[in-house]
């Protein structure tokens, strides 16, 4: 960057001022590295970084209703008027039976709570279309909640009913915790007495059942009646509120037409919490579950010692209750920050025993000194901008720790330069800094050109990224205030004349005969060296696979599966119950941590929440694996911050566990089973590796194209799971009133209201107790018993004459799917696979399949490609435009700094040959290529110029070759010391990466060999391309 005379004296000025400032300088530095300790115990700690997507949900349902009812009575009303919404990216609807779930995705930046109230004005104005006691649709802004830790109650004392009670207590007291931001039961703990009715007496007493469903609902009003302002005093009114106990509910009169009977004539009573139909165990133990959620701002560590804290009071008061904990995020995060802390730490050693090396020991001891306190002040920034640690930030300061100390060994290395020449120390540190700021602030600048762009990024991907280059800019600019400010009153009091160091003499020779040579041949070489490696860059990235994200060992797997619809909770459970009695006698064989099993509730393959009694999931989280590698079981346990407990006991990767089990579970096949999968938790981006939507309006087309699909899918080697969302559902009965009931007088509407006070299972009344509502709810004794349903008596309008309801209604059966799904109103089934990525990968496996999606679009089916393909696109065009911005600021900071095309443009031509390194890494360490790779890619445009800028900055003005040898090799020794230190900085990722920072690996690989081939290039290609432009200025002198 040039600096005119006016501006070198400023610098100077501001140099010497913090030299001499010595208390000054010194008291900053500490009242600095202080308060970046007081944040980082305070600073939210998490395992990935909180992604904020603004989303408005709808969520409603009617019990009772079918798929088709809801979607046409109420969703599609719904859809069509939030997407004429400006504002409203996507609609997405989720639809099952009894309930459904409308999801809008905003556009960046928008008033999400202004746009709210018209999402909730939309709903008010369809409220007339609705049914009259059908709860109004509840629309909210997503809340950001992330799991925090499981609790379990259980007990041989208390009954299911006593127990849900006391884990509701439970619930308010960890509720009241700062920074819990919900506290979930995952038990209904609405009250209700179950008002069972027996048709038959009903009939038997012929009582007109239109009549009696009016009195059940009359049996309670909890309402306010008014108000008395009687001189003597004044009194409220109202009544009881209905029944207090199952025995005054029974003896309750009712009085239907003229005849008069008792409740407990013709029903039975029951009071209880309205049933779930979730049964959960875990390890065996039957128990209810709560699941507790942390808002953004908590750390996890600190908080979940609250949470245990309370629990150990409420064991306490609690004798015969067990509360006990499992899938503690706390834990996980302990152990993805010491691994990742420990791979700092471990940098910096390696980085201080190369320059120890290298250089002197003083140098190396300035350096690493400044490291600390340049990561302390970016935690001090991002504590104060509500960013979080978090696997993320912490691997992108391992990223950039080698970066970080390039700045601090160009100025001490140069200081220690002027000392050796035998200046006076303060001038020494001040010309020593002086004469490098240009270079090293313009590399500065240029690195964090190269990330910054990387925060245009969008969805949830994207959001994930960005925290890598948020981390990388603020610890650079946090090292340029360090390396101008701190370091060089280090090196003042430090460094010394006499300090012995490496002799770089040989190392010199050798390096300037290579230069000699190829300067000779200057213009062949370039040439011929330009277009060799291009060939090679091309047939590398051709020959490379590509995967999404690499593979990595999680610390969670689970098994799902379905049964038919004709399947009961018990019915499951006991069809289930010996995948759990199995996996409990294997728990210490394959180092399984905790075995949560749930009947009636599971998370489906699109990763959405299913509750039915026919379904059921294990949830069973695994053992830390015993150490991978030397720095997994002697650096890590050293150099970790925080103190980590867990056993190390499993030896199996949960790559192998899976696959155990799903050959151990092969010939699984209970009667009724219809799906049934064993899957390892993913990186959270996508729920399946592909993803292939279809839609069109022919049902039957749809049918055959998803089944010819799946077949062609299941058929490729590497597949490791085909499912869809075809499946089909409960069948709709629709109820058609004949010639012969409409004669009678039987429509619609009477009909359906009869036959729902008996099948709907609905609130028919509400009272209040101690306890607050407790709803009335009726049903026949035999509502799932359709020969009573065909024969189920209705009275003949304006007669005392009873018939069946067959003899006045026709019944049509109409197929159901088991859910529907629609994005922006158009109805989509899904077809999703799973891949082995050592196999194939999903985009190899789209390519196979190509020919047969380009046959189901002639047939006239829509395919839109989700998952990973649809990641991989956005990503591509968002990377694209990105490094296009990353280049032009580069260029821009280049042009700055040399104030000429010619050699900002020979800065540049180094960026496409470096990824020539990049790849080669890739291919040395046998691994795919990524995105990560290519975030990786995009960073190295802004690190591998780095030298190259201090190296044409220091040759830009020779004038002959003898000297443009003698400028070059001056710059050897800081150029091959910085990349030696910023490839050792990365070696931990790079070589000994564990657990999910596996993901960043191929990022760390991208940057490390990138930057050494990068190193190739400064010191050989840019010389003799320097040489070959200035061919008329530079003379060759022997």
């Amino acid at each position: 960057m040039k600096i005119n005379s006016k501006g070198r004296k400023i610098v100077e000025k501001l140099i010497k001022f913090f030299l001499t400032k010595t208390r000054l300088n010194y008291t900053a530095f500490i009242f600095l590295i202080l308060l970046g300790i007081v944040f980082y115990q305070t600073i939210p700690k998490d395992v990935f970084p909180t992604i904020k997507i603004d989303k408005i949900t709808v969520d409603g349902g009617y019990a009772g209703a079918s798929i088709d009812i809801l979607n046409k009575m109420v969703v599609t009303t719904l859809e069509k008027d939030m997407q004429s919404l400006n504002g409203v990216k996507k609609v997405e609807s989720f639809i099952k039976n009894g309930s459904f779930f409308i999801v809008l995705t905003l556009e960046k930046g928008l008033d999400k709570y202004s746009l709210l109230n018209k999402v909730k004005d939309i709903i008010s104005n369809n409220k007339s279309d609705l049914p009259s006691d059908m709860d109004e649709p509840k629309a909210s802004i997503v809340d950001f909640s992330f799991p925090l830790i499981s609790v379990t109650v259980s007990s041989n004392k208390y009954t299911h009913d006593e127990l849900i009670s006391i884990a509701d207590k439970l619930k308010i007291s960890l509720s009241s915790i700062e920074n819990i931001s919900k506290v979930e039961l995952y038990e209904s703990t609405k009250r209700v007495y179950e008002i069972i009715l027996d048709n038959r007496k009903i009939d038997l007493y012929g009582l007109n059942k239109n009549s009696l469903q009016s009195q059940i609902q009359n049996i309670s009003y909890i309402f306010p009646i008014g108000k008395i302002e009687d001189k003597n005093g004044h009194l409220y009114l109202s009544s009881k509120n209905g029944a207090k106990s199952v025995d005054e509910l029974l003896s309750t009169m009712l009085k239907v037409d003229e005849k008069s009977i008792y409740l407990s004539d013709i029903a039975k009573v029951k009071r209880k919490y309205e049933q779930t139909d979730v049964l959960s165990f875990l390890n065996g133990k039957k128990n209810i579950e709560l699941g507790l959620y942390k808002n953004e701002k908590a750390n996890a560590i600190s908080l979940v010692e609250q949470v245990k804290e309370k629990i150990g009071k409420f064991n306490k008061k609690y004798e015969d209750i067990k509360v006990g904990t499992f899938y503690d995020t706390s834990i996980l995060i302990k152990k993805r920050l010491n691994t990742v802390i420990s791979g700092i730490m471990f940098g910096l050693l390696l980085v201080a025993i190369a320059i120890y090396i290298l250089i002197n020991k003083r140098v190396a001891f300035i350096v690493v000194l400044g490291i600390p306190s340049a990561i302390l002040m970016g935690v001090i920034f991002l504590s104060l901008t509500s960013y979080s640690i978090n696997m993320i930030t912490l691997i992108g300061a391992l990223l950039v720790l080698g970066i970080l100390v390039d700045d601090a060994i160009i100025i001490a290395e140069n200081i220690q330069r002027h000392i050796a020449m035998g200046e006076e120390k303060l001038q020494s540190a001040i010309d020593g800094t002086k004469e490098v700021i240009a270079p090293v602030f313009a590399s500065s600048l240029t690195t964090v050109f190269a990330f910054i762009p990387m925060m245009i990024l969008t969805g949830e991907l994207g959001e994930f990224l960005k925290m890598i280059p948020i981390a990388v800019v603020v610890l650079i600019l946090a090292s340029l205030v360090e390396s101008f400010i701190f370091l060089p009153i280090h090196g003042l009091h430090t460094l010394n004349k006499d300090d012995k160091e490496l002799n770089w003499s040989k190392v010199n020779n050798f390096y300037r005969r290579i230069l000699e040579g190829i300067l000779r041949h200057k213009k062949k070489f370039v040439i011929g060296f330009s277009l060799s490696i291009t060939v090679l860059t091309i047939f590398l990235i051709f020959s490379m696979r590509y995967q999404m994200f690499p593979d990595f060992d999680g610390d969670r797997f689970f098994i799902r599966g379905k049964f038919d619809i004709n399947h009961s909770v018990e019915e499951v459970k006991d069809k289930t119950i010996e995948i759990q009695n199995k996996l409990l006698e294997l728990k210490e064989e394959l180092g399984l941590k905790s075995i949560a099993y749930t009947v009636g509730l599971r998370i489906d393959n699109q990763e959405n929440m299913e509750i039915k009694p026919s379904v059921f999931q294990f949830n069973i989280e695994v053992e830390e694996r015993v150490p991978q590698n030397f720095v997994d079981e002697y650096i890590t346990p050293i150099l970790s911050f925080e103190n980590n407990k867990e056993k190390r006991i499993r030896e199996k990767s949960l790559d192998e566990i899976v696959l155990f089990l799903t050959d151990l579970f092969k010939d699984y096949k209970p009667e009724g089973l219809t799906e049934f999968a064993i899957k390892k938790e993913g990186s959270g981006v996508t729920a399946n590796d592909i993803e292939i939507l279809l839609s069109t309006k022919n049902s039957k087309l749809l049918i055959e194209s998803i089944n010819e699909l799946k077949k062609e899918l299941s058929s490729i080697d590497g597949i490791i799971f085909v499912d869809d969302t075809a499946k089909k559902g409960i069948k709709e009965l629709k109820i058609e009133i004949n010639k012969y009931g409409q004669l009678l007088g039987f429509n619609e509407t009477n009909v359906s209201n009869i036959l729902s006070s008996s099948y709907l299972k609905s609130t028919q009344s509400k009272g209040l107790d101690n306890e607050g509502i407790i709803e009335f709810i009726s049903f026949d004794i035999n509502k799932n018993s359709f020969e009573d349903f065909k024969d189920f008596e209705i009275q003949v309008p304006n007669t005392n004459k009873q018939i069946a309801l067959n003899e006045i209604a026709n019944f049509i059966y109409i197929e159901n799917f088991d859910s529907i799904y629609k994005q922006n109103g158009i109805n989509i089934k899904s077809v999703v696979a799973n891949v082995n990525n050592k196999i194939i990968t999903a985009t190899e496996t789209l390519e196979k399949i190509d020919k047969k999606l380009q046959e189901l679009e002639e047939k006239g089916v829509t395919v839109i490609l989700e998952g990973e393909a649809e990641q991989n696109k956005q990503m591509v065009k968002e990377l694209s435009f990105a490094f296009f911005i990353a280049i032009f600021l580069i260029f821009l900071t280049l042009l700055i700094m040399f104030d000429s095309f010619k050699y900002t443009l020979l800065v540049l031509s180094l960026i496409p040959l470096s990824v020539t390194g990049a790849i080669l890494g890739h291919l040395i360490l046998g691994m795919n290529l990524t995105l990560t790779s290519i975030v990786g890619i995009l960073g190295l445009a802004g690190v591998v110029i780095n030298d190259a800028i201090v190296m044409l900055d220091f040759i830009k003005n020779t004038k002959t070759l003898n000297e443009l040898i003698k400028r070059a090799t001056l710059r050897l020794r800081p150029i091959v010391i910085t990349s030696v230190t910023t490839f050792l900085g990365l070696s931990t990722l790079i070589f000994f990466a564990t657990g999910q920072s596996k993901i960043l690996q191929p990022l760390a690989i991208s940057l490390g060999f990138g930057l050494l081939w990068g190193t190739v290039l400064t010191l050989i290609f840019l010389p003799a391309l320097f040489a070959m432009l200035n061919k008329d200025i530079l003379k060759d002198h022997k």
